[in-house]
């Protein structure tokens, strides 16, 4: 028969811990003083942007609770409490039993995210929901406090109140699957998951079961449900099939991860609203996508792949098959196992077709860039030898007998790829198997913007998904938006990005679609180059791809875009939005979401138009200005040879210069500058600087002083000659 000892220390060290909220740096110290002693207590280890590791400055209570509230034998649960209790002065007993309490997964014990994913305000977040926990009843909970805390990454509602529980086990319960399951067969349903969902949920258990939670919650632990009849399923007996190892894609920057660890599910989205399991075949699934696209079979070629992911995912996956959850080539998110059939769920929106996972090991660990790890939705890896055991040592698994997982040490060394699968001939990407790595230092050294700068610049290309970087002759516009995809990428992979420049005879029949010469006298319907780059986009919806107009405003805008326009917005992107080509009989056009625009404008060019506000509104812009006073350009020029008092000069003649052309507002203005560029020698080493540096002002300064002042040759002379002095 269940005790429930561990309620009164729970509950205890639930009051003490608000005491910390100011200090946590006490909860900190007491985690690695547990941890040299051999306890198995939770990382204190954070990690930046690159990788580097350094311990933790803030704490979170529920991460603090984690140290004993995970996948630990009893006795080492035991052992962490009494050493809590000894610290703290407690004077409840240590527990003889842990029934009905639910714990977290070892590999993602953790409440907040990383330094370099964190938010600055999800650890005070969590102090004020654990305050609210603590102080009220459920009748007088805030629901903003947890809602607020619903928006930070990688928690979700059955987490949050499996930490509640944890704090105060006869006020609230956690909303896990377990215990989801075990109500709803009892007519009392989670609705939305907010705030407002989980305390209407707490009332109808309260009012139809009464309040000794910790009793229903080990009720619902002990009571036959899908999880126990999954596992009778598993192949992992005596007769069992051979286990399968699958790699699946979580979408663009692991946007479909949080809901996967949250619900412990994993599904495909390929916006099919049918049960998969009507079609007879697979060619059958190809034709299917290809007629709600519009076009015919044998042009929609990038459906094989998918056809293939969306048959395997029902008929080839089983029960007890370890899946890997992961980014494209970059990031795997976790391991699991699939304790389910196939499920295909009409009421939802997108991700309809689903399995059940129980997660094994769930985190963010980079993969080298020689993984290998296969970039299209889906992809049975069985066949690679070992090849799954050396990419779950990656998360801190020991797969060599995937019927019995063992948790280690996440594995930073990654072995040969002589056995590492190659990418699919069907999978419809280009790989990069030698893009070289580029990182934000990288970018720093080459930009000459600040951190901070380039921090926010990148966030809003994220946030709108199209930029125009708009500034004066020789700032380095077209430079900049490539190193800023280099930097979104992660790595200079040339093959996801296309730049093309706009002139005055650019047209949609170019951009989008027309009508072009067969050579034998007829027309035929051909794509245009921004089409033909989405459509690459499409068949590789993990990976970022950009698209780079130069001298966005050359061109008339309204016309190349045509009804494209629309869909450039960031909330208009998916196959939602798609609309129907002006050519093409009915074909239908959407932009994914992994689509970036960017396009440059010079604010020194009379001859252009001014972007019509449409476009304007769906772009987000950023001003450069010329950097002369840069350090990063003073390095790049004695780095080429060029002498410190040359460098000198050079800032301090334009300088002088720029101001003066951004004071004459009537006839030029900021816009006018001159920039840095004209002075980056790239690669080249300079011998002698005087000549480079007079070669450079009469070539390339003097014709465009010549063009600002067209009938003032005088003024001209007159400021080359103070720039030449």
């Amino acid at each position: 028969m269940a005790e429930f000892t561990w309620v009164p220390i729970y509950e205890e060290i639930g009051r003490k811990i608000l005491e910390f909220e100011d200090r946590q740096s006490g909860l900190i110290a007491l985690t690695r003083r547990m941890a040299e002693r051999g306890r198995s207590t939770v990382s204190i280890s954070d990690r930046d942007v690159d990788g580097r590791e350094f311990e933790l400055a803030e704490m979170d209570p529920f991460t603090f609770l984690a140290n004993f509230n995970r996948g630990l034998k009893e006795e080492n649960r035991r052992a962490i409490i009494a050493a809590i209790k000894e610290e703290w002065g407690l004077t409840s007993d240590v527990p003889s039993d842990f029934h009905g309490l639910p714990v977290v997964n070892l590999q993602s014990a953790w409440f907040i995210s990383y330094a370099f994913r964190r938010s600055t305000d999800d650890v005070p977040k969590l102090w004020r929901l654990a305050r609210e926990t603590v102080r009220k009843e459920s009748e007088g909970f805030d629901p903003a406090v947890l809602d607020d805390c619903l928006q930070i990454r990688g928690v979700g509602l059955p987490k949050l109140t499996m930490g509640m529980f944890w704090l105060c086990p006869n006020k609230y319960i956690a909303v896990d699957q377990k215990n989801v399951d075990f109500f709803s067969k009892r007519s009392i349903t989670l609705g939305a998951r907010t705030a407002a969902g989980y305390l209407n949920f707490l009332a109808q258990v309260k009012d139809k079961l009464g309040r000794d939670f910790p009793a229903l919650s080990h009720q619902a632990y002990l009571e036959p449900g899908e999880g126990k009849e999954d596992k009778r399923r598993n192949p992992a007996t005596k007769e069992s099939s051979k286990v399968g190892f699958w790699t699946l894609s979580v979408g663009e920057g692991g946007r479909m991860w949080p809901e996967f660890s949250e619900k412990s599910i994993i599904a495909i989205n390929f916006d099919l609203a049918k049960d998969l399991r009507e079609f007879p075949d697979r060619n059958s699934i190809r034709q299917f996508l290809a007629d709600i696209r519009g076009v015919s079979i044998e042009n929609e070629w990038s459906q094989v792949n998918n056809s293939l992911a969306c048959w395997q995912f029902v008929h080839d996956m089983k029960p007890g098959d370890i899946v890997f959850a992961k980014h494209g080539m970059q990031t795997l998110y976790g391991v699991g196992r699939i304790t389910s059939d196939y499920i295909y769920d009409a009421s939802r929106p997108d991700n309809r077709h689903q399995r059940r996972v129980e997660w094994l090991a769930e985190g963010n660990w980079p993969l080298p860039k020689d993984s290998r790890v296969a970039a299209k939705t889906l992809t049975d890896i069985a066949k690679y030898g070992d090849w799954h055991v050396r990419l779950a040592r990656r998360a801190g698994l020991d797969l060599s007998d995937p019927h019995n997982p063992k948790v280690i040490a996440p594995d930073d060394e990654w072995e040969s790829i002589a056995n590492a699968p190659e990418p699919s001939e069907e999978s419809g990407y280009e790989t990069s198997k030698r893009a070289a790595l580029y990182r934000i230092e990288t970018a720093l050294q080459e930009i000459f913007m600040s951190q901070a700068e380039l921090d926010a610049v990148i966030g809003r290309l994220k946030r709108k998904k199209n930029l125009i970087l708009q500034g004066p002759p020789g700032v380095g516009k077209t430079f900049v938006a490539k190193r800023l995809a280099y930097l979104m990428m992660g790595e200079k992979d040339y093959s996801r990005i296309e730049m093309i420049q706009f002139h005055q005879a650019y047209s949609y029949e170019d951009f989008i679609q027309g009508y072009r010469p067969d050579g034998r006298g007829g027309f035929q319907l051909r794509n245009g180059i921004f089409h033909e780059f989405s459509q690459k986009a499409r068949r590789d919806p993990d990976r970022s791809y950009f698209f780079i107009i130069d001298e966005i405003n050359r061109g008339n805008l309204s016309k190349i875009f045509g009804e494209v326009m629309m869909l450039m917005e960031a909330d208009k992107r998916g196959e939602g939005w798609q609309v129907t080509l002006t050519y093409g009989d009915g074909e239908k056009f959407f932009l994914p979401e992994n689509l970036y625009l960017i396009g440059t404008m010079n604010t020194a060019d009379r001859s252009l138009a001014l972007v019509d506000y449409a476009l304007r509104r769906r772009f987000g812009f950023v001003n450069l200005m010329p950097r002369f006073e840069s350090a990063v350009f003073a390095q790049l020029l004695g780095g080429a040879g060029v002498g410190q008092e040359l460098i000198a000069r050079i800032r301090n003649r334009f300088r002088i210069l720029n101001e003066m052309i951004a004071a004459d507002a009537r006839n030029l203005g900021p816009g006018y500058c001159i920039g840095h560029s004209f002075f980056c020698p790239g690669e080249q080493r300079i011998g002698d600087g005087e000549a480079w540096y007079r070669e450079v002002i009469e070539s390339e300064i003097r014709p465009l002083l010549e063009e600002y002042w067209l009938d003032e040759p005088e003024k001209i002379d007159d400021q080359v000659r103070v720039l030449l002095a």
